[in-house]
């Protein structure tokens, strides 16, 4: 069964050779699954029973590895449609599954699989280095200089320089009034709401009574002069 393995790779190298090249660099247009993601040669790593000898536990085992090697070969110069590498786990996966057309559905899928770690992968680089230019971008020397002084130490007027108008960001708001709650819970007045009758009261009431502790609530935060500790 080794030499018909062997002899078959030997035989789909020499076929596929002078096309190997071409199939691994067609663009997304001549093969849409897997030219327009790796947009390189990939490098498939050198498969053999060795590789699975964990798993194999007798003669029967072995064989249907050689088996799925095979077609991992033949689908490999063919279609390009399989992963770079097959792991153990993937391996274990494949040997419950008895029909060919299985297994080359199952690869199928681990190639796309891998295509979408590439991809994202590749998204995650390109967002890395977008970063890095926009952080150069904003402390670059180019950058229109702001403040009370100008390089020759002279006041100057205008918006982000000597002016009556400024910008409050919206995060320095919002911490604001979480500051203000703080020091109600540790000094505040204490204001408790006993919810212990919504069993005796009706749906509606029950709706009208959260919409009246929501508004309270709201009120409390942002138009109260001194919040009260809620309870």
């Amino acid at each position: 069964m080794l030499s018909t393995i062997n002899s078959l790779k030997h035989v789909l190298r020499q076929h596929f050779s002078s096309h190997w090249k071409c199939l691994s660099s067609m663009s997304s247009s001549q093969t849409p699954e897997m030219g327009s993601v790796f947009g390189k040669e990939r490098d498939f790593e050198d498969l053999t029973v060795d590789t699975f000898k964990e798993l194999v536990t007798d003669d029967t085992v072995r064989d249907k590895i050689e088996t799925i090697l095979s077609e991992y070969e033949y689908e490999k110069y063919t279609t390009l449609q399989v992963p770079t590498t097959i792991t153990t786990t993937q391996m274990k996966d494949l040997l419950c599954l008895s029909d060919s057309l299985e297994r080359k559905r199952w690869l199928t899928y681990l190639c796309k699989r891998q295509k979408a770690r590439h991809k994202s992968n590749e998204k995650r680089k390109n967002n890395s280095m977008d970063y890095l230019t926009r952080l150069q971008q904003k402390y670059s020397e180019d950058k229109p200089r702001t403040g009370l002084w100008d390089n020759d130490h002279q006041l100057v007027y205008g918006l982000w320089h000597n002016t009556l108008f400024t910008k409050i960001p919206a995060n320095h708001i919002k911490r604001h009034y979480i500051h203000r709650l703080r020091n109600a819970a540790l000094f505040g007045q204490k204001v408790v709401i006993d919810l212990d009758f919504d069993d005796c009261m009706r749906l509606s009431e029950t709706r009208l009574l959260a919409q009246q502790i929501h508004l309270l609530y709201n009120f409390n935060r942002y138009q109260s002069r001194e919040p009260f500790d809620l309870h």
